[in-house]
């Protein structure tokens, strides 16, 4: 992924969005930033338990007409990977080899879901990157700038922990 780009592009948005009165073009990635996957129920943490959620538990009481923007992308891959080196961490909490893996998978999957304009649920995946490898430079920037881009539109920002999963990917084949 071309990030110099895609964030070219987001920076080029926002200025147009700024300009245009707020009314950015509505098949912009950035008018859809903040309405991208608003499947999220918790918009803040209530309780100290709403911290600990999963994406999973975060999307448990959306109500069926919430808007879910972006477009469906297959995470299978990187699902099955996540799932194996998350085993492996929990064997080992302490192995920092296998805390870089699980964050750089973290981080493939957060890219290919950005690319597919599932804003927020990106947003959960460079802070699970946070979380295993805190340095990674690229979950940072990545992070700082979906939230930067919702809050200048004014737009909810999920809370850790509460960000919704990726839309369901049909495989049509």
């Amino acid at each position: 992924m071309n990030t110099k780009f895609v964030l070219g592009y987001l920076v080029c948005m926002v200025s147009l969005f700024m300009i245009s009165g707020c009314n950015a073009p509505s098949g912009s990635s950035v008018a859809n930033i903040g309405n991208a996957n608003q499947n999220s129920n918790s918009r803040t943490l209530s309780s100290p338990a709403a911290a600990s959620e999963t994406p999973a538990t975060a999307n448990a009481n959306i109500p069926a007409s919430a808007p879910m923007m972006g477009e469906p992308v297959d995470t299978s891959r990187f699902d099955r990977e996540i799932a194996r080196l998350e085993a492996e961490v929990n064997k080992k909490p302490t192995d920092q080899s296998a805390r870089r893996a699980l964050a750089a998978a973290y981080l493939n999957r957060a890219d290919a879901l950005l690319k597919a304009r599932q804003y927020r649920v990106a947003l959960g995946d460079y802070r699970r990157v946070l979380k295993y490898d805190a340095e990674n430079a690229e979950a940072k920037k990545w992070s700082a700038e979906i939230v930067q881009i919702m809050q200048s539109m004014g737009r909810d920002v999920p809370a850790p922990g509460t960000e919704p999963t990726p839309l369901p990917f049909k495989n049509n084949s």
